[in-house]
Protein backbone atom coordinates (compact mmCIF):
# COMPACT_ATOMS: atom_id res chain seq x y z
CA UNK A 1 0.00 0.00 0.00
CA UNK A 2 2.69 2.62 0.65
CA UNK A 3 3.99 1.94 -2.73
CA UNK A 4 0.53 3.43 -3.98
CA UNK A 5 0.98 5.97 -1.55
CA UNK A 6 4.28 6.73 -2.58
CA UNK A 7 2.83 6.66 -6.86
CA UNK A 8 0.20 9.36 -6.27
CA UNK A 9 2.42 11.49 -3.91
CA UNK A 10 4.29 12.19 -7.01
CA UNK A 11 1.54 12.63 -9.47
CA UNK A 12 -0.48 14.80 -6.91
CA UNK A 13 0.38 18.58 -8.19
CA UNK A 14 0.24 21.69 -5.71
CA UNK A 15 -2.43 24.04 -5.66
CA UNK A 16 -6.22 23.92 -6.93
CA UNK A 17 -5.17 25.44 -10.74
CA UNK A 18 -3.01 22.60 -11.33
CA UNK A 19 -5.13 19.49 -9.90
CA UNK A 20 -5.44 16.40 -11.29
CA UNK A 21 -8.88 14.50 -11.80
CA UNK A 22 -9.62 11.17 -10.15
CA UNK A 23 -10.18 9.66 -13.76
CA UNK A 24 -6.57 10.79 -14.98
CA UNK A 25 -5.12 9.31 -11.37
CA UNK A 26 -6.61 5.87 -12.30
CA UNK A 27 -5.58 5.56 -15.94
CA UNK A 28 -1.66 6.77 -14.93
CA UNK A 29 -2.10 4.65 -11.70
CA UNK A 30 -3.82 1.58 -13.62
CA UNK A 31 -6.06 1.36 -10.87
CA UNK A 32 -9.71 1.96 -9.82
CA UNK A 33 -10.99 4.98 -9.01
CA UNK A 34 -12.40 3.28 -5.18
CA UNK A 35 -8.81 2.22 -4.18
CA UNK A 36 -7.61 5.48 -5.30
CA UNK A 37 -9.84 7.38 -2.88
CA UNK A 38 -9.08 4.82 0.19
CA UNK A 39 -5.66 5.72 -0.37
CA UNK A 40 -5.73 9.56 -0.53
CA UNK A 41 -8.64 9.40 2.35
CA UNK A 42 -5.50 6.96 4.17
CA UNK A 43 -3.14 10.13 3.19
CA UNK A 44 -5.29 12.41 4.69
CA UNK A 45 -5.85 10.23 8.33
CA UNK A 46 -1.86 10.71 8.03
CA UNK A 47 -2.33 14.70 8.21
CA UNK A 48 -1.16 14.86 4.55
CA UNK A 49 -2.68 18.42 3.28
CA UNK A 50 -4.17 16.56 0.19
CA UNK A 51 -7.45 18.65 -0.89
CA UNK A 52 -9.88 18.45 -3.66
CA UNK A 53 -11.80 20.59 -5.98
CA UNK A 54 -13.97 19.99 -8.96
CA UNK A 55 -11.09 19.84 -10.73
CA UNK A 56 -9.39 17.31 -9.38
CA UNK A 57 -7.08 16.38 -6.23
CA UNK A 58 -3.86 18.44 -5.26
CA UNK A 59 -1.62 19.26 -2.65
CA UNK A 60 -2.03 22.32 -0.36
CA UNK A 61 1.29 24.57 0.25
CA UNK A 62 -1.02 27.77 2.09
CA UNK A 63 -1.79 26.02 5.73
CA UNK A 64 -4.33 28.93 5.60
CA UNK A 65 -6.02 27.15 2.67
CA UNK A 66 -5.62 24.02 3.72
CA UNK A 67 -7.50 24.94 7.44
CA UNK A 68 -10.59 26.53 5.32
CA UNK A 69 -10.46 23.33 3.09
CA UNK A 70 -10.97 21.31 6.37
CA UNK A 71 -13.39 23.58 7.59
CA UNK A 72 -15.80 22.68 4.57
CA UNK A 73 -15.35 18.92 5.04
CA UNK A 74 -16.16 19.74 8.49
CA UNK A 75 -19.18 21.58 7.95
CA UNK A 76 -20.01 18.58 4.92
CA UNK A 77 -19.57 15.97 7.67
CA UNK A 78 -22.23 17.78 10.56
CA UNK A 79 -24.81 17.88 7.48
CA UNK A 80 -24.18 14.19 6.96
CA UNK A 81 -25.31 13.69 10.29
CA UNK A 82 -28.47 15.66 10.55
CA UNK A 83 -29.38 13.07 7.55
CA UNK A 84 -28.33 9.80 9.98
CA UNK A 85 -30.41 11.80 12.89
CA UNK A 86 -33.61 12.46 10.63
CA UNK A 87 -33.48 9.08 8.92
CA UNK A 88 -33.18 7.04 12.01
CA UNK A 89 -36.19 9.28 13.54
CA UNK A 90 -37.98 7.26 11.28
CA UNK A 91 -37.36 3.96 11.63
Amino acid sequence: MKDQYNKIRELLPTGECNAIHLIRLSEILDSNTKLIKKSIQDMRLNGEPICSSSKGYYISDDPKYTYEWTKTLENRAFKSLKVVRAMRGNL
